[in-house]
């Protein structure tokens, strides 16, 4: 692509018109989530959001190539921060034309560059426990019953979560929660367990009921046993493939309704289906990190694997847009390996890796 070389005052006038325009976006976006929005530490993350899907709407390719030579390039690679880079790019430029700097945005302060890596950690660290170092990993609980020692040695491998998944043998994964309820009861001689438990739930367990605002203010609907059971065990709660965001209110009354103002609040991850609408997927992430610390599950049809194919594609949307919103990526295996005859270093047979969206590589394990 060529473009014409352009004089910096043309170019930042585009600029300036280009910063008004996300900003109207943006605030029509964020006034359309605001209600959904309850957390304090995702407020930030919402705006910054808003802010990326205001600027993707709009096709900037040739306004950054004729930044390049300016040395200003750099308005699609601050997903994490996207007014900041906007901003310094206007100021920098506003410099080079030698405006008078009040007349323009203030450059932003170093610190305001970083506030979107943070978050993310801020948040990876609600979803999971701080754990003081950069990997989280999450294991599946294995089908039959464990002796205690197995999870000593769990403990020393600096797991953060154990996966159970509800939908197949529903008395195994009965049996595994009464273990690990009396492994972690004050009467145990056991330390409080130092991990997650992670359970999993289908949209059929909440559309047995179909929980609705209304139905959770006049008490008329009776939620499923087994998704009573989720809610009174879980740490994380993984809802898989939602068909639509609003399933997410669901999930949200069912917890208000059965958990007491004392109680924790679980966790939420979201696993994705491989057909998702990436346009759903902004409304998705503010419905589930507005409410709970969240994260977003990519599976392994989704996953990057280096080609350039559509499912490719759209994993780079998906990373660009939790990237945007500061929120966990968990990217699933293959196959779900038992960790059972396992745990003895080998941390390639773990079940699942959370990897930042910060990061260059897609490969990468850690994150």
């Amino acid at each position: 692509m060529v473009v014409d070389f352009l004089p910096p005052e043309t170019l930042l006038a585009q600029l300036i018109e280009l910063r008004k325009a996300v900003m109207r976006d943006a605030a029509s976006y964020f006034e359309h989530w605001r209600p959904l929005i309850r957390r304090t530490s995702f407020r930030t993350a919402a705006w910054n959001l808003a802010y990326y899907r205001a600027l993707q709407r709009r096709d900037i390719q040739k306004l950054e190539r004729a930044l390049m030579p300016w040395g200003l390039s750099s308005l699609n690679s601050g997903i994490s921060s996207v007014l900041p880079h906007l901003d310094g790019t206007i100021a920098s430029l506003g410099a080079v034309c030698r405006i008078n700097p009040t007349l323009l945005p203030q450059h932003p302060s170093p610190r305001a560059f970083f506030r979107g890596e943070r978050l993310l950690k801020r948040h990876t660290h609600e979803l999971f426990g701080d754990r003081h170092h950069s990997h989280h990993w999450i294991i599946s609980y294995p089908d039959s019953p464990l002796e205690p020692q197995w999870f000593d040695q769990l403990q020393r491998q600096g797991a953060s979560a154990l996966r159970l998944d509800m939908r197949d043998h529903i008395d195994q994964a009965q049996a595994a929660i009464a273990q690990l309820t009396q492994l972690s009861s004050p009467a145990s001689s056991r330390s409080p367990k130092p991990w997650k438990l992670w359970l999993t739930l289908d949209p059929e367990d909440l559309e047995g009921d179909r929980l609705s605002a209304k139905a959770h203010l006049n008490g008329h609907t009776t939620p499923a046993p087994q998704l009573i059971q989720v809610l009174d065990a879980a740490d994380i709660i993984e809802l898989k493939q939602p068909t639509e965001p609003k399933l997410l209110d669901s999930l949200h009354y069912a917890i208000q309704r059965q958990l007491g103002p004392d109680q924790p609040c679980p966790s939420i991850i979201v696993s994705l289906d491989p057909d998702i609408d990436i346009e759903q997927l902004p409304e998705l992430i503010v419905r589930g990190a507005g409410r709970y610390p969240f994260g977003i599950a990519i599976p392994p049809s989704l996953s990057p694997n280096g080609h350039l194919s559509d499912r490719s594609r759209a994993c780079q949307k998906i990373l660009d847009l939790c990237q945007a919103a500061c929120i966990p990526v968990i990217l699933m295996p293959p196959t779900e390996l038992n960790p059972s005859s396992s745990l003895d270093g080998d941390l390639s047979q773990l079940a699942a890796i959370v990897r930042s969206p910060l990061q260059a590589s897609p490969s990468s394990a850690t994150s």
